[in-house]
């Protein structure tokens, strides 16, 4: 995102701060996108990402916040979420589609983001994840 956000959320890591945030995601993507799939697709990547940064990155400590930004462009729609945690190495976390994971009850978060995004890239160590949507509908 390298110029400033068109929507910006600093939060408290509760679970208060991820309903107003959804909730500004639902609102933003209703307006940058004619698609109502992709839109979709927008809120849920956002939900999880925003859930697994206060669940996981900040262990939802409340007096560490979480920040999703939203931009976008005339070809895509970019998100990024960061919290203050330490960040983690995507490149060992379980993969929920394993025959062992499947009964899981958690875990599948990072899953559905790769599903429901474009791209999803991984910035800051761990401790922000940026996800692009395509407006083809634009």
């Amino acid at each position: 995102m390298p110029t400033s956000p068109d929507q910006r959320f600093e939060r408290a890591s509760t679970f208060a701060s991820l309903e107003e945030i959804v909730e500004g995601a639902q609102r933003y993507a209703e307006r940058v996108f004619a698609d109502e799939d992709v839109a979709y697709a927008f809120v849920l990547a956002v939900s999880e990402a925003v859930t697994n940064a206060i669940e996981h990155g900040n262990a939802a400590d409340p007096e560490k916040h979480v920040v999703a930004e939203f931009r976008a462009g005339e070809e895509r729609v970019e998100a990024r979420v960061t919290d203050q945690g330490d960040g983690f190495d995507p490149t060992v976390v379980d993969d929920p589609l394993e025959d062992a994971h499947l009964t899981r009850t958690h875990g599948r978060g990072l899953h559905i983001i790769h599903r429901a995004a474009d791209a999803v890239h991984y910035e800051a160590d761990g401790r922000r994840v940026r996800m692009v949507f395509s407006r083809d509908d634009a």
